[in-house]
């Protein structure tokens, strides 16, 4: 399985639209579309429809959109040089706009590379601490991407006392090993938010305002290590980063976020009663 068909991403007759329609592959337990996953349709949408791979791309998240309904991805090229495109990808569930996002795209041959960062030495994912579930009763992607905590408490264990802001998670791709793709950078790259709450020391859930991702080197993988990084707490605002390697040791990408963070009930819930989300009930 290639990550659009899981995302369900659909050409149209004009080659620089895309449709998706929700399920709850995508979705929350909340019922909202995974940020994650609403950046990796804009990438995914960009690729095809500039046939260049992605180099960066950032998003701005506007409106939430769920449980059910149609998104179109449009995308616009901006400016389309020899080697690089710069282009933008707008998803939208009527006249909503959910996300907006900005992208540079393509590759280049030149004699220097390395890597001068190295991967956490943290248990493998048969020996990692298998995630809590998800509330019961609400299918999302959490039930489609197994998660291990590598390093970092559980829910159960949060005391109060903060954490040293560094955790690392495994997360297994959807569908088996495979070549991964600059859409499974944003999607599980979106899961940094999980070390809030060890950061913290109480449970907490959050909403994306942005996320920006890195694509360093395409590798087939069974697992990606999210090695995340909680740089500050303020006013109500999260900032973290992560790293994301492959199970052997290779340098998938980077992501890094804003986000804005709500205390959580018993099952990681998020304690908002009200959220603006477009589309079906």
């Amino acid at each position: 399985m290639i990550l659009r068909d899981y995302l369900g991403l659909q050409p149209t007759d004009d080659p620089a639209q895309w449709t998706l329609e929700l399920t709850p592959r995508v979705l929350t337990p909340a019922g909202a579309m995974h940020g994650g996953a609403a950046l990796a349709a804009a990438v995914e949408a960009l690729e095809a429809t500039t046939g260049r791979p992605l180099v960066w791309a950032t998003a701005h998240y506007l409106t939430h959109a769920g449980p059910t309904g149609t998104l179109t991805v449009g995308v616009s090229i901006e400016v389309e040089g020899n080697q690089t495109t710069q282009a933008r990808a707008r998803l939208t569930c009527g006249d909503a706009e959910i996300l907006l996002a900005v992208a540079s795209l393509g590759s280049r041959d030149f004699p220097g590379a390395g890597r001068w960062i190295d991967p956490p030495d943290v248990a493998r994912p048969h020996d990692a601490m298998t995630r809590p579930p998800s509330p019961p009763g609400v299918e999302s992607l959490l039930d489609h991407y197994e998660i291990r905590i590598a390093t970092g408490r559980a829910r159960d264990e949060l005391d109060g006392s903060p954490g040293p802001g560094r955790t690392a998670i495994w997360c297994r791709m959807a569908g088996g090993p495979r070549r991964v793709g600059a859409g499974d950078v944003a999607l599980v790259g979106d899961l940094l938010m999980l070390g809030l709450s060890d950061a913290l020391g109480m449970p907490c859930t959050a909403n994306s305002l942005d996320h920006t991702i890195r694509v360093v080197e395409r590798t087939s993988t069974d697992w990606i290590l999210v090695d995340i990084t909680i740089d500050a707490v303020s006013d109500g605002y999260g900032h973290a980063s992560a790293r994301l390697w492959s199970d052997a040791g290779v340098l998938i990408g980077t992501a890094t976020q804003t986000l804005v963070l709500r205390s959580a009930g018993e099952h990681g819930q998020s304690s908002r009663s009200t959220r603006r989300i477009v589309g079906g009930a």
